[in-house]
């Protein structure tokens, strides 16, 4: 994520107007039309969104109806984001999950939030006792349930139990998150060696040591916890023949990869420390295994938990796209060399069955719940992505990248910032299959639902 050095990106935006009128090096951009032609293309290709309102009462989602081409039978759609700091996007996502639901029967939501602690979610949601926020703080982070602009969604979610076609809410992040930590580890043991009568000696001796962990930031006692996660997986596995007699295959694999990702997690939990939060001195295949075991998280849900059923993701961006290493940032273009997002796991293993849909926006300000990020977004440089959108003069524009020719000028090196609202170079629909454009972003608020005068819908 860009920090608030307005100078330093300022510098940035004006060699990227340089570059996109400078005659084309190696790696820059080669367009096939003129900027105006350009415009006018994407004119032409672009659906006009009238609301991001996901409020609206008995919404026909008209306005939406053509990403039913656009997404076609894929049956993951992957909702992202550029920080986590925008209030704009927050809002049509939520009505997107609203569209996706009613018009074309997607009714599983996994969030970026622990795979172990997923259920506890939807377990939650079901509660008539629970609100929808107590239920999405079993799992789901803060910089969304704090937002009053996905209070609409969980409170849509919590509705949809009382009805035929109720929504199940999961988790992929290879994180513990949540109120319960790693409590919900020794839950889902529990519920796993119930039936066999009795618990392992030495099965839930981890639990301790994570605890001790999380309470005093003790190394040995992450280092004993992860010794002990080890020795719990080798008792499941010595179990496993039985345990699948006793439930659902996939159940037992959704305890194994648990605890897999607690394992992941302490271990990159110890490295920051000895690293001091340098990220620079940490291992980059500790720093990816969040990633890789999200993308793996996530193939697991789509074609074993619910193989049947179509998934909703939401996500940031950066985990979803397809070949990150591609990306190049016009400051450190070897900047993602090293790196693995979870998408390009999601993408291989997935293919057409999944369709990413970027966020991008031309102006405005972002920044998260709690006051973290950018601030106001600097002006978008000449030729980029949202410029041209720009150009167009509404509001919200869904453009279909997946169904571009092949000789398209979108399938060459273009700029646009749907990364940490940072621009940067790629071929976009080798990385995401299409893109929601706000000509104007604001930041999430714990109370202001939308900045006075914003037209959340046209025409009113």
């Amino acid at each position: 994520m860009v920090g608030n050095d307005s100078r330093g990106y300022a510098g940035l935006v004006s060699l990227l107007a340089v570059l996109a009128c400078a005659a084309p090096a190696a790696g820059q951009a080669t367009f096939s039309l003129g900027q105006g032609e350009r415009i006018a293309d994407l004119r032409a290709r672009s659906v006009e969104i009238t609301s991001i309102d996901p409020t609206l009462a008995d919404d026909p989602f008209a306005d939406l109806l053509p990403l039913k081409r656009a997404i076609g039978d894929a049956r993951v759609v992957w909702l992202g984001e550029q920080s986590h700091g925008e209030g704009a996007a927050f809002l049509a996502k939520g009505r997107l999950v609203k569209f996706l639901h009613q018009e074309m029967g997607f009714d599983v939501l996994v969030w970026e939030a622990g795979l172990a602690s997923g259920p506890l979610v939807d377990e939650a949601m079901r509660d008539p006792d629970l609100t929808a926020l107590e239920a999405a703080n079993r799992s789901i982070f803060t910089i969304w349930s704090e937002a009053v602009q996905v209070h609409p969604l969980l409170e849509y979610v919590k509705q949809s139990q009382s009805t035929d076609r109720p929504i199940t809410t999961a988790g992929m992040d290879a994180q513990l998150t949540g109120d319960m930590g790693s409590t919900i580890l020794q839950r889902h043991l529990e519920d796993l060696f119930e039936p066999a009568g009795e618990m392992p000696d030495g099965a839930l001796e981890f639990v301790n040591w994570i605890e001790v962990f999380w309470k005093t930031g003790d190394l040995d006692a992450a280092r004993e916890a992860l010794v002990w996660i080890e020795r719990t997986l080798e008792i499941i596995d010595e179990a496993e023949p039985a345990l699948i007699d006793l439930h659902e295959p996939w159940r037992v694999s959704f305890v194994e990869r648990s605890l897999a990702d607690a394992a992941s997690f302490l271990r990159a939990r110890i490295a920051f420390i000895e690293a001091n939060n340098d990220t620079t001195r940490i291992e980059p295949e500790i720093l990816n295994d969040r990633d890789r075991r999200m993308g793996d998280n996530l193939v697991f849900l789509a074609n074993e938990v619910y193989p049947d059923r179509k998934l909703i993701v939401w996500a940031a961006t950066f985990h979803g796209v397809y070949d990150l290493r591609a990306i190049m940032p016009p400051f450190n273009p070897r900047m993602y060399e090293t790196m693995f997002a979870a998408g390009n796991t999601a993408h291989t293993e997935l293919g057409d069955d999944l369709y990413h849909i970027a966020f991008v926006a031309e102006g405005g300000e972002v920044r998260t719940v709690f006051g973290a990020g950018m601030g106001r977004i600097p002006p978008r440089p000449v030729g980029s992505f949202e410029h041209l959108l720009g150009a167009i003069e509404h509001p919200y524009l869904f453009t279909d990248l997946r169904g571009l020719p092949a000789d398209h000028w979108l399938r060459e090196p273009e700029m646009m910032a749907p990364l940490g609202q940072m621009t940067m170079q790629a071929v976009w629909p080798d990385q995401f299959d299409g893109v929601f454009a706000i000509e104007t972003e604001f930041p999430p608020s714990r109370e202001e639902f939308a900045p006075e005068g914003y037209a959340l819908t046209l025409g009113e």
